[in-house]
């Protein structure tokens, strides 16, 4: 219920907005009109890129993408394990690469 009055609040200001905006007689009305407010909203934040250099590693086997793994966190962006334990990173690659991490993640989970 209060999520479909949140909603309600937010729409009738928005088509507020639309309206100020668009009806050459309104725009008098801007400074009366609220700002929208929710308050579960994620905060911006700027995200970082880095690109690792090239690894010749065979990633046939789990075994080589764990390799792999261990090698760009641990000795090239030199992560703590602790750091890497409580932060989230995003390694991206193809389906292939994806599906043998998470089978090197699902291992080491067991060992």
């Amino acid at each position: 219920m209060d999520n479909q009055k949140e909603f309600c609040k937010n729409l009738i200001l928005h088509i507020a907005q639309i309206l100020v905006e668009e009806v050459p007689s309104l725009p008098c009305f801007r400074s009366n009109l609220a700002t929208f407010e929710d308050l579960r909203e994620i905060m911006p934040h700027k995200t970082e890129e880095y690109y690792l250099p090239t690894f010749n590693q065979e990633e046939g086997l789990t075994q080589g993408n764990m390799i792999v793994l261990r090698h760009y966190i641990l000795n090239v962006l030199a992560l703590p394990k602790n750091v890497f334990e409580r932060v989230m990173f995003l390694i991206l690659g193809d389906r292939l690469t994806t599906a043998r991490d998470q089978a090197a993640q699902n291992q080491r989970a067991v060992d």
